[in-house]
């Protein structure tokens, strides 16, 4: 079962006014069956350089014919990407298909065009992080009003706001108006005295879990696979938010849509509950990466069950 080659493809596609650059490792066994992987730091968020990563991977690539690949010394990204690759060779499932929830990001107008056609989904999430506290208050406000009533509201501020921000956007609004707050504050201490529900993205992957699971109001943790690696290194953590009831939301750190269907595998394998994931950007690349692409449906992504790149360049080849 052990791959017989292993190709490196190295992807760059116009993201907003950047630039998305990405590694897809491709495995492939001797009876031509192959799997994926997908290594793409994210810039200002990865400990990891793009290029740091490049280098861990290339290292790697002959000792993944011998299934002596090195986990325990490899950055988030490259451990998230080779083990990908390695389970879907060695154990592989399909990617089948999972709820997410809808997204609503960008400038207000671009907010209020997404509000329009929100059909299927169980949950929205609202990103506020880069308005100013009345523009949130009132934005959300207005966005409430296209949202169907029984569309579960997550609301993402970015470490955006002080307490006292926080507090006064909370109770601006009925106490059940929200699933949860994402992210309100930079201070820890503030989520101490916090009394509405929050979910936490960047302090999971910042302080010691032993910190904030102890959070009297905390629902849910935001889970990056890209910034904090595989299956393997999220099962720790998994088994103590399951001890306190509290939610694993895995999400995208805007991957290719391959990437999308590795996080949902990743649900898959570790048996996650069936809550809407936070997987809903690869809408926000205009290109094609693939042949083949995600489908969304009733407020589920459908996958295709094989990828045929059609963009890429081969940086990197071994075989046996």
């Amino acid at each position: 079962m052990t791959p017989h080659s292993a190709t490196v493809h190295e992807y760059k596609r116009p993201f907003g006014n950047q630039e998305r650059k990405g590694l897809l490792l491709q495995l492939e066994r001797e009876d031509r069956a192959e799997s994926w992987g997908e290594i793409a730091p994210l810039e200002n968020f990865s400990d990891e350089s793009y290029e740091q990563a490049k280098a861990e991977l290339l290292e790697e690539l002959p000792h993944l014919l011998h299934e002596q690949w090195h986990p325990q010394y490899l950055s988030p990204s490259v451990h998230f990407g080779i083990e990908s690759a390695i389970l879907d060779l060695t154990l592989p499932t399909t990617s089948t298909p999972i709820a997410v929830n809808a997204l609503l990001a960008g400038t207000p107008d671009d907010m209020r065009a997404q509000g329009r056609n929100l059909t299927g989904y169980e949950a929205v999430k609202i990103k506020v992080g880069h308005l100013n506290l009345e523009e949130s208050i009132d934005l959300v406000e207005e966005l409430l009003t296209l949202i169907p009533d029984e569309m579960k509201v997550r609301v993402d501020a970015n470490q955006s706001w002080t307490f006292e921000e926080g507090m006064t956007f909370a109770r601006s609004f009925a106490p059940d108006t929200f699933e949860y707050l994402e992210e309100p504050f930079k201070t820890f201490e503030d989520y101490i005295a916090f009394p509405f529900p929050i979910a936490l993205d960047e302090t999971v992957r910042l302080a010691p879990s032993t910190s904030y699971l102890s959070l009297p109001h905390l629902r849910a943790l935001i889970i990056k696979p890209t910034l904090m690696g595989g299956c393997t290194k999220l099962v720790p953590l998994l088994r103590e938010a399951k001890q306190k009831d509290i939610d694993f939301i895995l999400s995208s750190s805007y991957e290719s849509e391959l990437g999308i269907g590795l996080l949902a595998k990743v649900a898959s394998r570790l048996q996650l509950p069936q809550v809407p994931m936070g997987l809903d950007t690869y809408r926000l690349f205009k290109d094609r990466l693939f042949e083949e692409t995600i489908r969304c449906n009733e407020g589920k992504l459908i996958f295709p069950q094989k990828w045929n790149l059609r963009a890429g360049c081969v940086i990197a080849h071994e075989c046996i």
